[in-house]
Order: structure tokens, then sequence, then C-alpha cells
């Protein structure tokens, strides 16, 4: 069973995380509050301001955390991240002592002898859960607000003003009460889901390690970079040759070197510094593609998609080489080559592996994954992140390498080098199972024999994509035959039964998940189309409504289905060709890439029944749907028409239009598939997640039922989305109301406000 969710879009501020470095200091940390006040103690004084009397916190010289600073000019006297004026409680002069054990709160790092450090329990040391309001309307830093009759997520506001429950899973994000055991009723919070927010210890119950992934931070202030790094993954910073002030190299792995990683700032030249955005990020992939020493080449790069960094500078997120080499060479060879072509250097000059005339660490093989993100941090500089593995451990779904492939390349580890981070727990209960049935309206005409083998490799790509992202789909494959000929068989879909499907045994159905060979089948053989005439506006029309009403049957779209139409033709629809031919006087505009306002309005009046079934006007809204065209564009090359029709349909629709005369269709089909699945599931991941950072844990409805830490997984447990920012919960068995609670670390500016 698997399932997807996507989290709220509430702003969630939680403090936490920290910093790390290569050997300079994480942080330049301004002078302590504390340290200009006046040092004396004196009874009846507060040296610190903090509330609370110096008699209180000790004249004797007290240093509790031991941190240098007596009690007395300390704002935390235990260090454990909540003020001593908040621990101490509404009466300073006899601060709280929560356990009874004869320490105060201000002095005790678990005031409620849970096992849990304060610190843990309320990260941000706000003296709140969470965002969780006590009174109706109340403000509360850093969270949402609420008008005057309302409280917090998961709370409701009664008559008398208060709000009820105190404390909710949903506004407690991931929070608990330091002074109270049991926060959310007969749940300790020792065992509560909110384990996943707190630094990781090990499990007793033999699951291994429990909490949210630790992330280091290395920063190299001359080349205006951070990098933020899971204690998984070890660094080197290369010695390069006679390398300039903003010029940087850091190799990176993972234990067992099956993956290996770079990050690099590269200070760019008098003419690429004068280069737009768009045409600088886009030729550093394509320049190494072409650069690639005899023996290795390139077989498929996708650029990548144009983004702004948490910091809004021009970015490339997940480019993607695939690679293959004439001799087998190890995975650092590999990397150090690609490494030295970004940075336009030979591979001798990085002073690391490539240098030495030994043999590179990693494993060898012949076929290679890359994928790469670069950010112009300044007008004058790049900064890059990737890595690289080989084929068959990242295409491997029972293992993580595919999944730190795509987590270093997607970019976000990298900042500028003032950037902090913090932790973010977003709670969610998941509501329903959100699924896709897909309809393919696939041309099958002579004029298509050209693009059929991309057609093919194409559908079966996004069928595996669909798998390893754990999306609840089915698939309809339906060709364009002549209505005249075979009326019966118009939109009917194909089941893989016999050569061509329709009208065979079981024809006209779905095709589900694990009928991937039938479906493989029914793209590749199209036997009832027409040669030359390509009825696709009709068959797409139909191939919905023959499928409706929606019901749970392996003939009908599902209720709950998210409906996604695939068409691929290199013509325009044949009933517009028919309308043209005969009057091609009055429709010759038809020929133009643009339309002008008659010709619009004349297309929307034809096909109105369209255009009504897939934005829900018609049949009830059971038809919505968003249209993906792969047709024949302005000036395509392998196409006559341009495809009229189906274009502004695509448009209309909210989907999305790609040039079927492409030879490599797969970064089309990935759109698509980004597309369905943001379609699929109705919310979001708030912030933007440092992906490496990414953990998970989830409890059935039921708050007595044990939560478990799901792992990062493509089989069993969860993933994320890179686009949708959706999470995929895999082969896990979940229930309509159950508990997911996710935390991950995030940059923020230097200077900004939680």
């Amino acid at each position: 069973m698997t399932w997807l969710l996507l989290l709220g879009c509430a702003d969630t501020s939680l403090g936490g995380g920290g910093d790390g470095g290569d050997g300079a200091p994480a942080d330049i940390v301004a002078p302590r509050p504390e340290a200009a006040l006046v040092p004396t103690c004196t009874p009846g004084s507060d040296a610190d301001r903090d509330g609370v009397p110096d008699e209180v916190e000790g004249c004797d010289g007290r240093d509790t955390d031991g941190d240098g600073v007596p009690d007395y000019l300390d704002l935390d006297s235990d260090g454990d991240g909540v003020p001593d004026a908040i621990e101490a409680g509404p009466d300073a002069a006899r601060p709280r002592d929560t356990d009874g054990d004869g320490v105060p709160d201000l002095r005790d790092r678990d005031s409620d002898n849970d096992g849990l450090l304060d610190g843990e329990e309320d990260r941000d040391g706000d003296g709140r859960v969470g965002c969780c309001r006590a009174r109706c309307g109340e403000p509360a830093v850093g969270c949402p607000s609420v008008r005057l009759d309302q409280c917090a997520e998961g709370q409701r506001c009664l008559a008398d003003g208060r709000c009820s429950p105190p404390r909710a899973f949903l506004c407690a994000r991931g929070e608990t009460d330091p002074r109270q055991g049991t926060t959310f009723g007969d749940v300790a919070d020792a065992v509560d889901i909110s384990f996943v927010c707190r630094a990781p210890q090990n499990d007793a119950g033999g699951d291994g390690a429990r909490g949210r992934v630790e992330m280091r931070v290395e920063r190299f202030a001359a080349a205006d970079l951070a990098l933020a790094l899971p204690r998984a993954l070890s660094s080197q910073r290369l010695q390069l040759l006679a390398a300039p002030a903003k010029e940087l190299a850091v190799t990176l792995a993972g234990a067992d070197r099956a993956l290996l990683g770079f990050a690099a700032a590269r200070p760019l030249s008098p003419a690429d510094a004068a280069r737009d955005d768009d045409t600088l990020l886009g030729a550093q992939l394509v320049r190494v593609a072409a650069s690639l020493p005899v023996g290795l080449r390139a077989v498929r790069l996708r650029a990548g998609t144009r983004a702004l960094s948490h910091d809004q500078k021009p970015m490339l997120r997940r480019g993607a080489l695939e690679l293959e080499s004439d001799t087998p060479r190890t995975l650092g060879e590999l990397r150090d080559v690609l490494l030295a072509l970004l940075l336009g250097r030979a591979p001798f000059e990085l002073g690391g592996s490539g240098s030495s005339g030994a043999a590179a660490p990693g494993p060898a093989g012949t076929r290679f994954r890359m994928r790469l993100s670069i950010v112009r941090r300044t007008a004058d500089a790049l900064a890059l992140v990737g890595a690289v593995a080989r084929a068959e451990d990242a295409d491997d779904p029972a293992r993580v390498v595919g999944l730190l492939l795509d987590d270093l390349g997607d970019g976000t580890a990298l900042a500028g080098a003032e950037a902090r981070l913090e932790v973010a727990c977003e709670p969610h209960v998941l509501r329903g199972r959100p699924t896709a049935d897909i309809l393919w309206v696939i041309d099958g005409s002579y004029s298509m024999r050209d693009q059929k083998q991309s057609v093919k490799d194409s559908a079966q790509a996004l069928f595996a994509r669909a798998l390893a992202a754990g999306l609840d789909f089915r698939m309809g494959v339906t060709t364009m035959v002549d209505p005249d000929k075979y009326p019966a068989s118009v939109g009917a879909l194909c089941s893989g039964a016999q050569a061509g499907g329709v009208g065979g045994a079981g024809a006209d159905r779905f095709l589900r998940a694990d009928e991937r060979a039938a479906f493989e089948r029914c793209v590749a053989s199209t036997p009832l189309a027409d040669a030359q005439r390509e009825y696709g506006m009709l068959a797409l029309q139909k191939a919905i409504e023959r499928h409706l009403p929606r019901k749970l049957h392996p003939r009908y779209i599902r209720p709950d289905a998210t409906l996604a139409v695939i068409l691929i033709s290199d013509e325009r629809p044949q009933s517009l060709s028919d309308l043209i031919n005969a009057d091609p006087q009055g429709l010759a505009g038809y020929v133009n890439c643009t339309l002008d306002a008659s010709l619009q309005g004349h297309l929307r009046a034809t096909y109105a029944a369209q255009h009504a079934l897939l934005s829900g006007q018609s049949h009830g809204g059971e038809g919505r749907a968003a249209l993906h065209l792969v047709g024949a564009l302005c000036n395509s090359s392998c196409a006559d028409d341009v495809a009229h029709g189906y274009i502004e349909l695509a448009q209309d629709s909210g989907g999305s239009i790609s040039n079927v005369c492409k030879k490599d269709l797969a970064e089309d089909l990935e759109r698509i598939f980004d597309s369905i699945i943001e379609r699929a599931v109705p919310t979001r991941l708030q912030g933007r997640a440092i992906s490496m950072s990414l953990a998970l844990a989830h409890a059935a409805a039921d708050p007595a039922s044990p939560p478990s830490q799901l792992a990062r997984s493509r089989t069993r447990g969860f993933d994320v989305h890179p686009e949708s920012r959706a999470l995929l919960l895999v082969g896990v068995p979940v229930k309509t109301g159950d508990r997911a609670l996710v935390s991950y670390s995030r940059w923020r500016a230097a200077g900004a406000e939680r």
C-alpha cells in the first residue's frame, strides 16, 4: 500500500540545529547581552535584567552550565535553551521547581524529570508549545495570525474564550511541554511522535537511531559558500593549483563510496560574467557533455529546472547526465574528470585523487549517473554541487544511493556563507489516499514511425517513475481509430491481452501498476490506428466519456483519482483538417504559429465539448483533467502542421506542451509526471527543506499507538518529490486519520527574523 502526503502551508519557524565547519569557526558569535551588564552580584538587584533577583540566581559565583558566566549574569543559567525568565515562573523570587527535586527549573535541564532535556521539548525557548494558544485570538510570535474567535490548528475556541484542548498535535509542531511529562493526555512525551524533531538517540526497542537528521555546515567565506551535510557524508577540501580567492573545490563521499559528490565555486571570466543568467547556467552542463575525454560520452542530458535559491539567487536545479565509458573506470576517476571540466581545469590540477597517479576511490563501472545544481551567487562567480554514482547503484530501489544522488544534485544543500540552519517540524493528519488515472492517446499512423521508439521509451520511463515514487496509479492506453471503420473502438482502452488489445479479450479497461508488460505492449502496438487519418480529439473525448461515471471498477475512472491525459501525435486533429479542407481560403490562417481572434473563437467553438469536458463544466465535473500534449509545434522538424486545437486545449486545461519531434522525450515526460503528482496531492510541504535532512515519524490515529520512524526509501518508507514537495509513503500500511510528523533543516538568511 502506498500513500502520498503533502504538508500544510502554515509558517513554521521552530529553532534548533547547529552549524559546523572545516576547522574555521562555524559562526561569528555576537557578544552575550549579559556581558555588558553590571558584573557585581547584589541581593535585591537583577544584574542581568532577566527578572530573577541576583540572590535567587546565586551570589556565590555559581555557574550551573559551566560556560564561564555566573548564573546571576547568565540569561540561561542551565544552558538548556529556555531563558531563566521563562523557567522561573510567575514568582521569580520563588522560582518554580516542577519535579520537586530541590533544584529550580532555571538550573534543571530536565525540569519535569521525563528524560527529555527542556531545550529539546521547547526548541525555540519561548515557553509555548509550538503555536498552540491558551486564549482565543491571542497573538503568537512566529505563528500564523488568527481571528479573535479562533485558536490554532487542532484547537477550538470555547465560549469562555479558552482554547481547547490546551495543546494539540497540529499546533504543537513537534514540541512538548518541558513542565509536563504527558503533554498530550496519557502518552508520555518520551515516546510521543515528537521524538523525530529531537536530537537522535538510540532506540531501546531495537530500531536503531530515532530522531532528526543532524546536519553540519561547512563555510567558505571567500567563495560566499556554505554547505550543509549530514554526518554520513565525509568531505575534503582540495588544494587547487594556483587557485584565485573565489575558486573552491570540495569532494564528498558516502561511507561505502558508492556515491561520490562535490561542491565547488568558480569565478567567471569577464565574458561569462556579462552573460544573462539563463544562458550562463544552461551552458555549463552542455559544455561538460561536449568536452568529455575520448572513451567517455554523454548518452542523455537533462538541462535542469530554472529556479531561485533560498535567498533568491538565480539557480538551475537537478541537471542530469547519463554517461557511458568504453572501458571500466572508477567512480573517483569519473568524479575528477567532471569536476575538472566544471572548473575549467585538468584533473591533475585538482590536488585530489586524480592528481596523485594512484587509483581513485569508489567502485568501477561503465555506466554512470550525474546530478548537478548551479547557483549564480554573485555577478562574477558560480557555486555548484552535485554527485555521481554507477547506474546500477543509483537505479537499485533497495539502496539509498539514488536518493542521495538526487538530494545532492537538487541544490538545497548550498547557501551563502552567512546563512544559518534552523530545524522545522511539520505535523500532518493523513486525509485519504491520493490516486491518479492516466490516459494515453497515441497516434499510431504511418507518419509517427520515426517517433515510435522515443514514445515507447518515454512511456516506459514514466511508468517506472510512477512505480518508484509510490504513486497509486493506473494507465489507460487508446489509439486514434477511424470512427467510420471501427465506431465501437473509439476511445476503448487496450488491455494488452493480445496484440493491440482494443477489441480483444478483457479489453477496454485500465491497467494496474503490476501490469507493466501489458502497458508496454499497448504503447508499442496500435493495429487499429488509421495510417493517415488521426482522429485524436474524438479519441480523447470518447476515452473519457465511455469510462464515466466514475466508480471502483477496472473499466471506469476511479472516484478519488486525479485524471490526466497524455496525447501524442505529429498532426493536428483530423476533424480540424477536414474543416480546413472544406474551406481552405477562410481557414488558411491555421498554418500560422499564432491565431487571430476569429480563428481562436472558431477553434473553441469547434471543440467546445472537449473544453467543457476537461474543465469540468460537463458530465458533472467527472471528466475534469489536464491535457499534456506531446505534439507538432511551430516549426517542428518532423511535422508539417501546427497542432492547433490540441495546443489550446492543453493550455486551457492547465496541462503542458512538448515537441513530439525531440529524439529524447524523457525530460518532457518527467515534467508531465511532476504535474500529475502536483495535482494528485492537495497540500505542500511548507518551506525549503534541505533534502538530506528529512526525517519522518508515523503513528496511527489512536494517540496510544506507538509511533515509528520511517526510513528514506523507494521500496518501504518515505521519499520526497523534489518539485511538488510531496512526501510519498511507500509500502507502508496507512489509514485515514493517521499522523505524520516531519522534521528537516532549512536555511535562514543571516539577520532574518524567525
